[in-house]
């Protein structure tokens, strides 16, 4: 499938994002291995993705032009790790789209003049990312750090012992896709929640 200059950029960071999470970060952008955009589904998550929205209804709900390409063209996963759920987008006013719910039940919220996504709770926002696609790429290197914990142990998200080495790689490719969101944001808590011992973990 050919794909459109912005879904091209999509690929390229969700590469970086996996090559930072697999240990391959010094590798320029057209070395080693690379995976295709919609490959990173099947990888990572049992089912298809979900295209929630079609024939322009995402820029009428009030996605961006890039977030509605994504939702429509690429989708989203209904359930992805750290128990995050997935589902037709649903407009709550003129400034806020309700795009899925976290494993604590709080609204994942996309705000429409920022493309911000955030879990908004108790009049908390914990910013997760700026844009359905840093959205996904969130997704995608919390996903390999899971898959590359379960290689070696397969209890250790249940159990909540996947390596500090391993935790410390997911909070690295982040901040370097985004900086200044980590502090106080939604990664920050769950990197927090993961190295929290005691933590029961999130199955």
């Amino acid at each position: 499938m050919m794909l459109t200059k912005e879904l091209q950029i999509l690929q390229e960071k969700l590469n970086r994002g996996w090559k930072s999470m697999v240990g391959l970060s010094g590798l320029n952008n057209n070395e080693g291995s690379a995976i295709g955009l919609h490959d990173f589904y099947e990888i990572y998550w049992d089912d298809p993705p979900v295209l929630f929205l079609k024939d322009g209804e995402a820029e009428r709900l009030g996605f961006s032009p890039l977030d509605a390409k994504i939702i429509e063209e690429v989708g989203l996963p209904e359930w992805a790790a750290p128990n995050m759920f997935f589902h037709k987008p649903e407009l709550l006013s003129k400034e806020i789209i309700l795009i899925g719910e976290d494993r604590e039940d709080r609204p994942i919220h996309y705000r429409i003049n920022d493309r911000w996504v955030y879990a908004m709770g108790d009049g908390s926002i914990k910013l997760i990312s700026v844009g359905l696609d840093g959205l996904v790429f969130t997704l995608v290197i919390y996903a390999a750090m899971v898959e590359l914990a379960i290689e070696k142990d397969r209890d250790a998200c249940r159990l909540n012992r996947i390596p500090s080495f391993l935790i410390d790689r997911l909070r690295l490719a982040y901040c370097r896709e985004f900086g200044d969101l980590y502090e106080n944001g939604f990664v920050e808590e769950q990197v927090m929640r993961l190295s929290d011992r005691r933590d029961p973990g999130f199955e």
